[in-house]
């Protein structure tokens, strides 16, 4: 009988040191794990530190009237972007342009070093919010967010930025002239010898265009029904 309960008690003792062995191992994994899971955490949160920074752009767009700066970060996998557009050129409020570009659009674009495309986005001009300054338009801006992944916005290298709207102002066509009414119209005919503003050389030669010129008195000329008369220095008495 005592054989047995030492047995017993050895067996029983055997399962203890082993619950406790596997016990210890257990909780060895859970540190291990909560220590990976910990470093992992701690390592993500620099990264996306990282994004989260304003990182600061910036387009040449002289061609249109603006100088493009824009403010991109990522915060939770979505891309935020501010843009702002300094300039406000005339054929914004231009009532025939303004017209036509009311669905004309911004295309904002980032590409990687390699300028392949990663990104773009197109903005209706009248999304835009216009900036004043004293009462007066000094430029535009506007604000959206899109999701994205780090590792894409990790790889913005270049901003280039287009737009489908309008630019050239109209030119206004005025209409010619008219002469006071029962004044004779100025004619632009160059065989016309009583055109203004002609040398009496060349009035004498569109007169002898119409045929033989015969002299009627001094300094009196005609052709048919087409006659001048000049005065002495030259200028012109008469002319039909």
């Amino acid at each position: 009988m005592n054989q047995f309960i030492t047995k017993a008690k050895n067996f029983f003792r055997s399962i203890g040191k082993l619950s406790a062995s596997l016990f210890f191992a257990a909780l060895g994994v859970v540190v291990i794990v909560y220590a990976y899971n910990a470093i992992g955490d701690a390592y993500q949160k620099k990264k996306n530190e990282k994004y989260e920074a304003v990182r600061e752009w910036s387009y040449d767009l002289n061609d249109i009237g603006f100088i493009a700066k824009a403010k991109t970060k990522v915060v939770n996998g979505s891309l935020f972007v501010q843009l702002n557009f300094e300039g406000y050129p005339a054929y914004l409020t231009h009532p025939s342009l303004s017209q036509k570009n009311q669905d004309a659009e911004f295309i904002l674009n980032f590409t990687d070093a390699d300028n392949f495309e990663l990104f773009d986005q197109r903005i209706k001009i009248n999304n835009f919010t216009t900036v004043e300054v004293g009462g007066k338009p000094e430029g535009l801006r506007y604000q959206f967010t899109v999701p994205i992944s780090t590792a894409t916005y990790e790889k913005f290298s270049n901003l280039s930025i287009g737009w489908t709207f309008k630019t050239k102002i109209p030119e206004i066509v005025q209409p010619a002239a008219r002469p006071p009414k029962g004044d004779k119209p100025i004619s632009s005919d160059s065989t016309d010898h009583c055109a203004p503003g002609l040398s009496r050389s060349e009035r004498m030669r569109r007169l002898a265009l119409n045929g033989t010129v015969r002299e009627n008195a001094k300094e009196s000329y005609s052709v048919g029904s087409k006659s001048v008369m000049f005065s002495w220095d030259g200028s012109v008495l008469l002319c039909s």
